[in-house]
């Protein structure tokens, strides 16, 4: 069977039964397609952004020097009392993760951005989570859910329009908090939460913004390698921010206090639109955020502030997401990323996953009902 099976992978062709690989047990539950069948992986990695002075998939972020003189803030002391964080979850979604996946896709979402899900559901999500990409085998499980707080004031009728979108889809996880900007980090908090109690054997989550495209096939051999090079099991990984030195805003939307952060920089952080965390580290990561107050940036508090305390590496992976260029410069399709963010509406994800559909990058190509429109 596994020679009928290697002949028509090679011919690109779809594999017959897809969980056949529980029959070799050299081999973890989450793979779909053993990984010696995969034969898209080096055409898939041959465009993939590397560090520009090394060509390496991912680099450590240094210890930060300008931080050497409050390093004692970093450091948890006996005097700390631990703050347990609660999550009571109204809607569970404990269906997800039935069949262990390799990777849980976490898309925190508002709930009146409906149209926006359902194309995600219908384009990257549907094809990463049933092998159908387009020439490539996704090779391990993929799973994701939708995570939300409530509305101020509308909390059961919140709950009742996502129950009922519960039945259809059955990916939505509702969280006992007041949904709000400066709620963000912990509604993550709760999604890391989620995984420990409703999905612990994911070798990864992926922490995807609503706007961020995925490329399936290359972000899961991305994260394979990665594993298999970075022997910790405990790190975070995504694209470094650009700041050499992250400045704490203290006015505006991204506002911290003195009281809950004094220092004036924060650690060297991941962009927040994408960035893995591996299982080992999410649970590092929660234990550690009994220690240290939550604070508004999501991004640095979950990246930066959070793994410096816990002494777990951060990775950068030059790869993750790209911002702010035109959609059909087309750096997910060419696989040169595996990620692409500003994705701000359904024309232009539906434009994109129809760029992806035909392998080419025309900005007048459209995804419409299901089909490839050119």
């Amino acid at each position: 069977m596994i020679t009928r099976e290697l002949t028509r992978i090679q011919k690109g062709e779809r594999p017959i039964e897809p969980n056949m690989i529980s029959e070799n047990k050299s081999y973890p539950d989450y793979y779909l397609v053993p990984r010696v069948y995969n034969h898209n992986v080096s055409r898939l990695f041959r465009n993939i952004t590397k560090t520009s002075t090394d060509h390496k998939l991912f680099i450590p972020i240094p210890q930060e020097a300008y931080l050497m003189e409050n390093k004692s803030f970093f450091e948890i002391k006996p005097s700390i009392h631990p703050v347990n964080h609660s999550f009571s979850f109204l809607i569970t979604g404990e269906s997800v993760c039935q069949e262990t996946p390799f990777l849980l896709v976490v898309i925190p979402s508002v709930i009146d951005h409906r149209e926006m899900r359902e194309a995600i559901r219908r384009t990257w999500i549907k094809a990463a989570e049933t092998n159908s990409w387009p020439r490539a085998n996704v090779t391990v499980r993929l799973k994701h859910i939708f995570l939300f707080g409530y509305n101020k004031n509308s909390k059961l009728q919140d709950f009742r329009r996502l129950l009922r979108e519960s039945h259809e889809h059955r990916d939505v996880v509702m969280v006992d908090f007041e949904d709000s900007y400066r709620n963000l980090t912990i509604k993550i908090l709760s999604g890391l939460r989620w995984m420990t109690s409703f999905c612990p054997r994911a070798e990864f989550l992926l922490k995807v913004d609503e706007d961020t495209f995925i490329n399936a096939p290359l972000m899961t051999e991305l994260l394979l390698r990665v594993r298999q090079e970075e022997r910790t099991g405990k790190y975070v990984l995504g694209l470094r921010h650009a700041y050499r030195q992250p400045v704490v805003a203290r006015h505006g939307k991204w506002a911290v206090s003195k009281e809950e952060y004094p220092l004036d920089y924060y650690p060297h952080y991941l962009y927040g639109h994408t960035y893995a965390i591996s299982r080992l580290g999410v649970g590092e990561l929660l234990d550690k955020s009994k220690y240290a107050r939550i604070i508004a940036p999501e991004d640095a508090y979950i990246t930066g502030i959070l793994p410096k305390i816990s002494g777990i590496p951060r990775l950068g992976a030059p790869s993750f997401a790209v911002c702010c260029r035109l959609i059909y410069d087309c750096e997910v399709v060419w696989n040169r990323r595996v990620a692409l963010t500003a994705v701000v509406n359904t024309k232009t994800l539906n434009q994109l996953w129809a760029n992806v559909l035909g392998d080419v990058c025309d900005k007048d190509v459209a995804f419409i009902d299901g089909r490839l429109i050119k």
